[in-house]
């Protein structure tokens, strides 16, 4: 990457040595264009490849589960487990944040955090042992996702704020992916060199060793700290969209103002009837959504028989569409309408979660069914760049400019507590039911809130500008 890329010192004694010095400099200023070009800054790839370890570990727990001998209930525990850490953990982070006025210091934490989460678990071997470090991992996540948007904003004029993080989460989106795409190289070929068991520690320990370099990055390219102007934070950037992948659509990433518990609820009052009524329908939408995901790849281990490599490689084919759409997705919205492109994109899930179990019911070619469920992967990935996108648009819009922080963070506490939820009944459905229950369940969790939205959000309450 060209983030290794500094000044050339020593001495020249040959022409080889000067052609050599040329040919660099002429890398680096190709580079250098296409960075500008693409609006990337170099501390971009820091964050990028911390995405790429959990790109690759996102699938890798719960087939690390599956090993260990549990099932698909230990799998949603986890995860809930994970995720209800999560939200008060970056409630901790963006306070500290904002205290301290500071915002590197917690991006290195973060990323030696989560490099010591993955190191530790490529050496365990144990269930209690993976959820603990599961959950450290999602603290140390939340210490660098907490103040990513901030940190690009706060030294970017207003104009460029879309553009900044836009490519932002194209640069992540990109390391997410590959992330995945190593896993899937990995679980393909390592069976044959590498016990079972030693694969996936070994692959632990790669992707730990991913988000350390990262760490060693952030430490070194990161741009000094801002003095931070809470004035600026009136939710308009939320247009690009602020995840990367569905895998953590739900945590509270961004904490625009200092945030308290307590506050996430005593404002309520003051949203009024569609917004409160907007926020219970993400509530609905995102413990639909997380009771389809989680039990997702036990059941195309367990229940379908698929391989690890090609459980990656779906997962491949969702986080790449999503990544690639995101900018689509907002030209879409601007021409079409959020309400209008959030309503077809819902109907769009409603159909395909629990329609996920066809191909492998009518299509007997292997190959065929394959490049089926691929496709299936590819438009819900593209649903969800168009989900999330229209979700902030119209949460923007219908909040009032005073409260617009406040908003955000009951918004992010919402779909924080929703994947808790969504992953406990997932996981617990499954196990006890069937998968085809748990996506029938995650579909209909879908359709209340659609039903809400379609009752008490209209397009022109979204109209006025931002």
């Amino acid at each position: 990457m060209w983030i290794f890329l500094g000044p050339l010192e020593g001495n020249f004694e040959d022409g080889a040595s000067i052609a050599n010095l040329i040919h660099m400099n002429l890398l680096r200023k190709l580079l250098e264009k296409i960075e500008h070009r693409l609006e990337f800054d170099r501390w971009y790839g820091a964050y990028a490849l911390a995405n790429l370890s959990a790109g690759g570990v996102s699938i890798l727990i719960p087939l690390y589960v599956l090993h260990l001998g549990g099932g698909v209930g230990e799998i949603g525990l986890l995860t809930a487990a994970g995720n209800l850490i999560a939200v008060p953990a970056s409630i901790v982070w963006g306070s500290l944040s904002d205290r301290l006025n500071s915002r590197k210091i917690f991006v290195v934490i973060g990323l030696f955090g989560i490099a010591f989460s993955f190191l530790s678990m490529g050496f365990i071997t144990s269930l209690p042992l993976l959820l603990l470090l599961n959950a450290s991992y999602m603290i140390f996540w939340m210490s660098s996702a907490s103040v990513v948007t901030i940190l690009i904003i706060e030294k970017e004029e207003r104009g460029r704020w879309d553009d900044k993080i836009g490519s932002f989460n194209l640069n992540a989106g990109f390391g997410w992916a590959l992330g995945l795409a190593v896993g899937l190289a990995w679980t393909s070929f390592a069976p044959a060199i590498v016990t079972d068991a030693l694969s996936f520690r070994y692959l632990f320990i790669v992707m730990g060793v991913s988000s350390f370099i990262g760490g060693l990055i952030a430490y070194r390219v990161i741009p000094g700290d801002i003095k931070f102007d809470r004035s600026k934070f009136r939710g308009r950037l939320l247009e690009a969209g602020d995840m990367i992948t569905e895998r953590f659509r739900y945590l509270p990433i961004h904490l625009y103002y200092l945030l308290k518990p307590g506050k996430l609820f005593s404002v309520a009052d003051q949203f009024g009837p569609n917004l409160t009524a907007f926020l219970i329908a993400i509530g609905l939408i995102y413990t639909g959504f997380s009771t389809f995901f989680i039990p997702l790849p036990a059941y195309f281990k367990t229940a379908i028989g698929l391989n690890d490599g090609i459980i990656y490689l779906l997962f491949i084919a969702n986080s790449l569409s999503s990544a690639l759409f995101y900018r689509g997705a907002s030209k879409l919205i601007k021409r079409v309408g959020p309400v209008k492109v959030l309503r077809s994109s819902l109907y769009l899930r409603i159909l395909m979660l629990p329609a996920i179990v066809l191909p492998f019911l009518f299509i007997q070619n292997v190959t065929i069914r394959l490049v089926v469920i691929s496709l299936f992967f590819v438009v819900i990935g593209v649903s969800w760049a168009l989900i999330n996108v229209s979700n902030l648009v119209v949460t923007s819009r219908l909040s009032p400019g005073s409260i617009k922080g406040q908003v955000f963070g009951f918004y992010n506490g919402v779909s924080g507590l929703s994947a808790v939820v969504g992953s406990l009944i997932g996981g617990y459905v499954a196990k006890s039911g069937s998968y085809l229950t748990a996506f029938l369940l995650a579909s209909l969790f879908v359709s209340l809130g659609l039903g809400i939205i379609r009752k008490k959000v209209k397009e022109a309450a979204t109209s006025q500008e931002l």
